[in-house]
């Protein structure tokens, strides 16, 4: 399970500072130096957000490595009072790639075990408060989403800390804590056995039907990010 004092990772990377952000309707993803990264985005609704996700792809698993992790503070500063829908989707032990936009139905692909910061209320097992933090597998045909696992409802303009973990063999946690350190919720689940490829080393952050309301702006900060192996 998730321990209540955070541990180091093995064979971390340590990526810094980002905060994803919308400005005039299209997002953006600024580094700590101010570094912008942008794409063009379509009218609300349509799913095209401009930049939507952080991560690395095509990546396999150390040799000998069980458990990659993630962890990382965070700040909505009206997100989620401006996209009540949305959420964000973080995975591990994954691969992902965005859809062709030249093939005549969607090819991409979400592959993983994770979690969601957000609204999932109106899914299949989905916690009925929101903004909330809840484990969620990524199967290669559909989602799961793991019942029980919510966290405490979230508020903007907090920083949260989350570490999150998943297990070559399919066990899934995470921790929550507030700014201070002090644990907040955690929930664990062994997903082992699920359609999940194997041996996959890829991640990602990414945010989802964050578009319902482009003519609002928000910034969502992502500070410490680490990566890492046991």
């Amino acid at each position: 399970m998730v321990p209540n004092n955070p541990r180091k990772m093995g064979a971390e990377q340590h990526f810094g500072n980002f905060r994803f952000e919308r400005r005039g309707g299209v997002c953006a993803l600024i580094d700590r130096q101010g570094l912008e990264l942008s794409a063009s985005a379509g009218a609300g609704g349509c799913g095209l957000a401009g930049v939507d996700t952080l991560g690395q792809r095509e990546l396999i698993a150390p040799v000998g490595a069980i458990e990659h992790g993630m962890s990382f503070r965070f700040r909505s500063r009206g997100l989620f009072a401006a996209e009540p829908g949305m959420h964000l989707a973080l995975g591990l032990t994954g691969d992902w790639r965005k859809s062709d936009p030249n093939q005549g139905t969607f090819n991409g692909k979400v592959v993983g075990r994770g979690a969601i910061i957000g609204n999932v209320s109106g899914a299949p097992h989905g916690c009925s408060r929101w903004p909330v933090v809840q484990l969620e597998s990524f199967h290669r045909q559909g989602n799961r989403l793991v019942r029980g696992s919510g966290s405490i409802e979230l508020s903007d303009d907090c920083w949260y800390r989350l570490e999150l973990n998943a297990s070559v063999r399919g066990r899934i946690a995470y921790r929550l804590s507030n700014d201070a350190g002090e644990r907040l919720s955690v929930a664990e689940e062994d997903d082992a056995g699920a359609d999940v490829e194997s041996g996959l080393g890829g991640w990602w952050i990414t945010h989802v039907f964050s578009d319902q309301h482009p003519e609002v702006d928000w910034r969502f900060d992502i500070a410490d990010l680490r990566i890492g192996w046991d």
